[in-house]
């Protein structure tokens, strides 16, 4: 084996594309962590990392492109749930997340016969 030139270096997982690979996966994780520390996400569902380097050689096989990508699959966010009310105020229909029925919301002919029109 020849002596490499001062630069030239041998390809590791660290070294490869100046350590893009090894940024792409701390960005990732970062990603994950934060999923997981979440309140708003599933705290048992797995989350994964896929670190995924290509190698297209050339014809002639004396070099070859590379390809780096890096995904997360994370979490995702638990469904909120709520229920809507509906009627009409001087004839117009409104929405609104508290019971009607609690208040003076819509007019009183709607809340007495509900949506029947």
């Amino acid at each position: 084996m020849h002596n490499l030139l001062p630069n030239e270096h041998v390809v590791s997982l660290i070294s490869l594309n100046q350590g893009a690979a090894i940024e792409m996966f701390d960005k990732a994780l970062t990603k994950v962590l934060s999923n997981i520390a979440d309140p708003n996400v599933d705290a048992e569902t797995k989350r994964t990392v896929t670190l995924t380097v290509e190698f297209t050689p050339s014809k002639n096989s004396k070099r070859c492109g590379v390809v780096i990508k890096c995904e997360q699959k994370l979490a995702a966010h638990k469904a909120a749930e709520t229920s809507v009310f509906f009627g009409k105020v001087e004839g117009e229909l409104k929405f609104v997340e508290a019971d009607p029925d609690q208040g003076m919301l819509f007019d009183k002919s709607e809340t007495k016969k509900g949506m029947a029109n």
